[in-house]
C-alpha cells in the first residue's frame, strides 16, 4: 500500500508544481487557486497516510478500543485545510477584480496538470477501496474534486484567453464552491461517526438474523452498533438455556461472535451479555 501512496503523492506534487508554474507564467488566478489547492493536497495525503497507519495499530492501555478515531481526526483536519484554501481562493479572486491578462500558456499547463492528477486519483481510489479507510476515502474525495476543479479551470482559462479575463475569476470561485461541497460531505461522515449514528438498519437486522440462526440461541435483544471511522463495534444480549454450564454458554457466545465477524466486514469488537431464558 505505502509504495502506491508514495507514487500518488509524487504525482500530486508534480501536478501542483505544474499548476503553480503555469499560474506564475500565465497570470491566471484560476490556475493559481487550483495550484494552491493541489499543494495543500500533498500535505493532506501525507496526513491521511499517517493517520491510516496509526488507526490500524492494535489496542493498547491508553486506547483500549483501538486507534480508529485517528481516521476521524484525519478527515476533520482535511476539512479544515480545505476550508483554509477555499478562503484563500475567494480572497485572492476578490483582490484581482480589476482587468488582467491571461496568457494562452495557461491552457497547456492546465491540461498537463489535469492528466497527471487523474493518475494520482486513480491510485488513491484503488487504495481506499481495498483498505476501507475513512481517512483515505476523504482524501480520495478531495482529489476527485480536484480533478473536476482542474477540468473546470481548463475550460475557464480557454474562455479567459479567447473571450474575457472575467471567466478566469468566475472559474476560481467555482473551484471554491466545489471545495465547500467536499467539506460538507466530509463533515457529514465525521458527524455520523462521532455521534454514533447507526450505520444502517439493514446491518442491525443482519446481525440479529445471524444471532437467531445460531444453534443454541433462544432469543436476542438490545443489539447496538456504533461506528468509529470504518470500524464497527457491537454489543447485545443473548438468551440461552438456563441449564447450560458457564463454560458451554461462553463457548456459544464465542460461536456467535465468530459467525458475525465472518459474515460482516469491519466489525472489530463484539460484547455479548448472556442471560438465562425464562
Amino acid at each position: 500500500m505505502i509504495p502506491l501512496i508514495l507514487v500518488a503523492i509524487l504525482l500530486s506534487a508534480l501536478a501542483a508544481f505544474t499548476k503553480m508554474v503555469g499560474a506564475l507564467i500565465s497570470g491566471s488566478i484560476a490556475l493559481l487557486a487550483d495550484g494552491a489547492d493541489s499543494i495543500i493536497n500533498i500535505g493532506s495525503i501525507a496526513l491521511a497516510t499517517y493517520m491510516f497507519t496509526r488507526s490500524r495499530k492494535p489496542p493498547d492501555a491508553e486506547h483500549p478500543y483501538g486507534h480508529y478515531g485517528f481516521e476521524v481526526l484525519s478527515a476533520t483536519l482535511t476539512s479544515i485545510v480545505m476550508a483554509i484554501v477555499m478562503s484563500f481562493i475567494i480572497s485572492t479572486t476578490i483582490s484581482r477584480l480589476e482587468h488582467h491578462e491571461v496568457s494562452y500558456l495557461s491552457i497547456y499547463f492546465s491540461a498537463i496538470s489535469t492528466a497527471i492528477l487523474i493518475s494520482s486519483v486513480y491510485l488513491f481510489h484503488r487504495i481506499s477501496g481495498k483498505y476501507s479507510s475513512l481517512a483515505l476515502r476523504a482524501e480520495t474525495r478531495h482529489l476527485a474534486a480536484d480533478i473536476l476543479e482542474s477540468v473546470i479551470v481548463l475550460t475557464g482559462v480557454i474562455l479567459a484567453v479567447s473571450l474575457s479575463y472575467l471567466y478566469d475569476l468566475i472559474t476560481a470561485l467555482i473551484v471554491a464552491a466545489f471545495m465547500v461541497y467536499g467539506i460538507a460531505l466530509n463533515l457529514k461522515e465525521i458527524s455520523e461517526s462521532i455521534t454514533y449514528k447507526l450505520p444502517s438498519r439493514t446491518l442491525q437486522n443482519t446481525i440479529e438474523s445471524i444471532v437467531r440462526s445460531t444453534p443454541g440461541i433462544i432469543e436476542c435483544h438490545a443489539i447496538r452498533v456504533r461506528r468509529l471511522g470504518d470500524a464497527l463495534f457491537v454489543d447485545m444480549h443473548i438468551l440461552v438455556d438456563p441449564k447450560l454450564s458457564i463454560e458451554d454458554a461462553h463457548k456459544l457466545a464465542h460461536r456467535v461472535e465468530d459467525f458475525i465477524k465472518s459474515s460482516i466486514k469491519n466489525i472489530k469488537d463484539i460484547v455479548i451479555h448472556i442471560e438465562p431464558a425464562k
